[in-house]
């Protein structure tokens, strides 16, 4: 198309001031061009008349429109994939399941057999890598939010058929919602601080704890650091050895020891038997968290944390640390990021994203 088509097409709209097809070094066209109509009235009828119809000679369908500055149109594109993003995000919400701890060996086919019985599968995809290896995950799209759940209360924490490792199913949650959520929940924190909540800290790796010590519990408030009010409670450097606190009754003398009546039984009553507790080499299970309580599950599982992160962000190793135990995730969420290296990235990335927006 010439320059005289392009102002025959927009010249029965109103005067042109001008007209330029853009070209090529070379003088070919680089297929677009601008058109100045005298008057703002006629310009708006143009491109209401034109946008997206056939002009010409070749009678090729044109793109319309106000010519916008740079800015302007990666605004105005930025907002629309947006949209169009939240529009999909919708569309999946609650019919998307997220799957990992899926063995190496286990197929599309198999995937799809074992969660057929569930309901109809839109999409089934597990992610492989560049060399077609599989990444122990996946995703499962229902046509229903009911089979959708169905399938994560049947099959989360269950191994598949013939396989060993229990299966992890939830709902897909994009990497947007997962940082709202992250935000929300520091957001939530700042505003009901708990100042006198005693906090776990975590010693150096390698530590390996005296056999006749039982598991170490937790320090008080002046051993932390309040580096900024508005970032919550920040891990010290691990110290060298882990404070107890201080027994809540002294044990009783000789002399308060009363004598009991005669021909009662004189036995004494057994100690506690404390769980032992692994060591900083040793591989930490699920099973072994059991045997503790729940605080302390979070401080061994703090203490396997800590050094994996300490690889990816060392100077906010600690922070992005108490701000995982203190997610309200589970310990078997928690002890997930051990063993999947790739979430842990994700979490680490979405602290992150946090603490630089604060």
């Amino acid at each position: 198309m010439s320059e005289k088509e392009l102002k025959e097409s927009f010249g029965r709209f109103g005067k042109i001031t001008s007209a330029v097809i853009m070209r090529k070094e070379d003088g070919t066209s680089k297929g677009f061009g601008f058109v100045n109509v005298e008057r703002h009235e006629d310009a708006m009828k143009a491109v209401a008349a034109i946008h997206e119809k056939a002009i010409g000679k070749e009678q090729k369908i044109v793109w319309c429109s106000r010519a916008q500055k740079k800015s302007e149109r990666e605004t105005e594109l930025r907002n629309r994939f947006k949209h169009i993003k939240m529009e999909r995000i919708k569309q999946f919400s609650g019919i998307n399941l997220y799957i990992k701890n899926l063995e190496d060996d286990i197929t599309e086919e198999q995937l799809r057999k074992e969660f057929s019985v569930f309901g109809s599968i839109r999409s089934l995809k597990i992610m492989t890598d560049e060399k077609n290896n599989s990444k122990g995950f996946g995703f499962i799209c229902f046509d229903s939010t009911d089979e959708a759940q169905r399938a994560i209360a049947e099959m989360n924490n269950r191994p598949l058929q013939g396989t060993n490792k229990p299966l992890y199913v939830a709902f897909h949650e994009p990497k947007e919602i997962r940082r709202q959520k992250l935000a929300q929940e520091q957001l939530q924190r700042k505003q009901n601080p708990r100042p006198n909540m005693l906090q776990a800290v975590y010693p150096p790796p390698g530590y390996s704890y005296p056999s006749n010590a039982g598991p170490p519990q937790y320090i008080y408030p002046p051993q932390l650091v309040r580096q900024q009010p508005s970032r919550g409670w920040t891990y010290p450097p691990p110290p060298t050895h882990l404070p107890y606190p201080p027994p809540t009754q002294p044990p009783a003398t000789r002399s308060q020891v009363r004598p009991q009546a005669s021909g009662l039984s004189r036995s004494r009553p057994k100690p506690p038997q404390s769980v032992r507790r692994p060591n900083g080499n040793e591989i930490l299970s699920l099973e072994q968290l059991e045997q503790y309580s729940f605080e302390q599950q979070k401080i061994l599982l703090g203490e396997k944390l800590y050094p994996l992160i300490m690889k990816k962000q060392p100077e906010r190793a600690g922070k992005i640390t108490g701000m995982l135990l203190d997610s309200g995730w589970g310990t078997e969420e928690l002890f997930s990021l051990i063993e999947d290296e790739q979430k842990l990235n994700l979490k680490i990335e979405d602290a992150m994203a946090v603490l630089s927006n604060h």
